[in-house]
């Protein structure tokens, strides 16, 4: 395709100071353009002229060009939808590819001439610019209820981390379970199609009023559950210890619809006050736990394992402690984290090393951990007076995505406390209850909220001043986030989200906390809370 016919001259009332010179770039071998398009020269308001190294002479009467797009008001920017025609237009796409745009590892999320004078540019420089397929917004695919408030969900698949457990067998795509648990006590399997698989015995329910209550007395609330193995499960909540539980499916006369079992297999016992969080390293076999004690706990997930700790002799009353049963065998944590103040919210091991993690907690802090010496090795308060309410890393960019209240701040956990805020997210309407990233998704990560939403964040979706706040930050701090994000999320300003999902199961007035979400490559956005159910929402590329 020969450049030199794709232009049309500007219209006489366009001025030079109403162009620039652009150059488009994509990393993406599929969609690469297949000629050379040198630089382009586009009006900033929506007039196209590509402008190749030897530009051709144009008659007086040349009619306009495809990539002519008239300017119906003066006032009219050259936006992301201009670009995107451009693009498809150079690639000759059968079917149009929405793509997202980054100049200087920013989005462009303004007409380039609010670009232009935002960031004071001026119509000689050449902008270089980068096109990638656009995330499509979120679609509902499923809604799984229950009797009761979800409080943990997680998801095995395929890219799960569960299916990196050792010696689990390669699980094919569309076999993806989902482990959910629920206020009533209760744990369940589900298939993708809502079916419900396995649920533990034991389980209370919702009485005929629909209110809640507590399960059989050794099975009560549950506030975390995952997925350590295709085989194994575990959950934590208002029992204060972690069951796991052995998952089997078995073959029935229905091929469409496996039996399957949830059967106890190990009680984990160490923390006397409700669990809250757990995180699982399936490649080693470990789980970390958090808990209302104010204590992180680090467990072997191994119920075969001769050499599990035995589990500790409990002062806690017997009026208030909640029994297991007696039939199945007990262990105790292979080491205690004690240093915060108040109860732990969120836990992490280090997305690349095993003998570290972090925690986050309602005393405002954020600690560093030595699995190896039980040590914390550094305390960051990135919001004073604020407490941290969830957590999650961001590995490709060496940050710590952690929520403080309505707004979430991306944090370098290797800088001192006062720098170490790299950005932080537009404030949602009530508090942050979880955050969750996905090995697809290199620069966006998703965060369920109190006010019924998900949102998806793209660091390099920067808008406007930084906000300012608690604990501003700067410096060191930014510098080294605008290096790991590549000038999006260090650039200055504060993140926007890409979209927000709802929720699908209407519910009563005050019930709409989202509890959390997990973002899987394979499924999408799983969410849960109090309206009874886990949500999923399809998450994928354009033209993917």
């Amino acid at each position: 395709m020969a450049t030199t016919t794709l232009t049309a001259p500007p219209p006489a009332s366009s001025s030079i100071n109403e162009q620039v010179r652009i150059s488009l770039s994509t990393r993406d071998q599929s969609i690469d353009l297949p000629d050379p398009s040198g630089s382009i020269l586009v009006s900033t308001r929506t007039y196209v002229h590509p402008f190749p190294a030897s530009p051709p002479h144009y008659a007086a009467s040349s009619p306009p060009s495809k990539h002519h797009t008239p300017t119906n008001s003066p006032t009219t920017g050259f936006k992301r939808r201009e670009l995107s025609s451009l693009v498809n237009t150079l690639l000759t796409s059968a079917t149009p590819i929405p793509f997202e745009f980054l100049i200087n590892g920013q989005l462009l999320s303004t007409p380039l001439s609010s670009f232009l004078t935002d960031h004071g540019l001026d119509s000689e420089s050449l902008l270089e610019i980068e096109y990638i397929r656009a995330l499509l917004p979120p679609t509902p695919q499923a809604s799984f209820e229950h009797d009761d408030w979800v409080g943990g969900a997680d998801v095995l698949s395929p890219t799960s981390p569960a299916a990196a457990a050792p010696d689990a067998a390669p699980l094919q795509p569309g076999h993806e379970r989902i482990l959910s648990g629920s206020f009533d006590g209760s744990l369940r399997v589900w298939d993708t199609s809502a079916r419900v698989l396995a649920v533990s015995k034991g389980a209370g329910a919702s009485d005929a009023h629909g209110n809640r209550r507590l399960g059989d007395g050794a099975h009560p609330q549950i506030f975390a559950a995952k997925w350590l193995s295709p085989t194994l499960v575990v959950a934590g909540g208002m029992s204060c210890y972690l069951r796991v539980m052995r998952y089997a499916e078995t073959a029935s006369t229905d091929a469409a619809t496996p039996t399957a079992s949830l059967v106890p297999a190990l009680n984990l016992h160490g923390h006397t006050m409700p669990v809250r969080a757990l995180d699982v390293h399936a490649g080693s076999q470990t789980l970390l736990s958090g808990s209302d004690d104010r204590t992180a706990c680090l467990w072997s997930t191994d119920p075969t394992s001769p050499t599990l700790p035995p589990a500790p002799v409990t002062t806690t009353p017997a009026s208030k402690r909640l029994k297991a049963s007696p039939h199945h065998p007990t262990a105790g944590p292979l080491t205690t984290l004690t240093s915060h103040t108040d109860s732990i919210t969120s836990l992490t091991f280090h997305p690349h090393d095993r003998t570290a993690a972090y925690t986050s907690s309602l005393d405002t802090s954020l600690k560093t951990w030595d699995l190896t010496t039980s040590r914390a090795i550094h305390t960051q308060t990135p919001s004073m007076h604020t407490p941290l309410l969830a957590l999650r890393p961001l590995p490709d960019l060496n940050l710590l995505a952690t929520a403080a209240a309505r707004r979430i701040l991306l944090l370098d956990p290797r800088i001192a406390a006062g720098k170490a805020v790299s950005a932080r997210c537009a404030p949602s309407g009530m508090f942050v209850s979880g955050i969750a990233a996905t090995r697809g998704e290199r620069f966006r990560f998703a965060s369920s909220s109190f006010d019924g939403t998900v949102r998806v964040w793209d660091v390099r979706n920067v808008r406007g001043p930084l906000s300012g706040g608690e604990n501003a930050g700067g410096g060191q701090g930014e510098a080294e986030g605008e290096a790991m994000t590549g000038g999006g999320a260090g650039a200055g300003g504060t993140i926007k989200p890409l979209f927000r999902v709802g929720r699908q199961r209407k519910t009563n007035e005050g019930e709409g906390k989202v509890l959390g979400v997990v973002w899987d490559e394979s499924l999408g956005l799983v969410s849960w809370g109090q309206d009874r159910a886990v949500q999923i929402d399809k998450t994928s590329k354009a033209g993917g």
